[in-house]
């Protein structure tokens, strides 16, 4: 049984990821939110830690709960990078994503870049 609540963040060597578990109104649905940055080859910290939770969420929360993992590759980019490889790295991830059972019919995934926001944009 998953708590009520449960929020956490871990910071492994080339990945950093947040879950987020929030009860709706009612307790009856659920919405998990968490992120993976593409920042290398994934290990087994990355499996351990985040990649074997995410799949047995999609176990373990009932139907109508929402799952949502993001591919962070915004994040990856506070430090220099070269586009390249950011863009080899996120392609990686989806294969990851893909090798550990994330059902892409359960949950929605996307990646950070793909989604416009006001917050993350410098308009002149």
């Amino acid at each position: 049984m998953l708590p009520r609540w449960v929020t956490g963040t871990r910071v492994w060597r080339s990945c950093r990821w947040h879950s987020t578990l929030l009860p709706l109104a009612g307790d009856k649905d659920q919405i998990v939110f968490s992120g993976i940055q593409p920042t290398g080859t994934p290990h087994l910290g990355n499996y351990l830690g985040a990649l074997q939770t995410w799949a047995n969420l999609q176990q373990q929360l009932p139907a109508s709960a929402t799952i949502i993992y993001s591919i962070v590759d915004l994040h990856a980019i506070t430090v220099a990078y070269s586009p390249d490889v950011l863009r080899l790295d996120r392609e990686e991830m989806w294969r990851v994503l893909h090798a550990v059972d994330i059902d892409m019919e359960r949950c929605i995934v996307f990646e950070q870049s793909a989604v416009r926001s006001q917050h993350a944009t410098i308009d002149g």
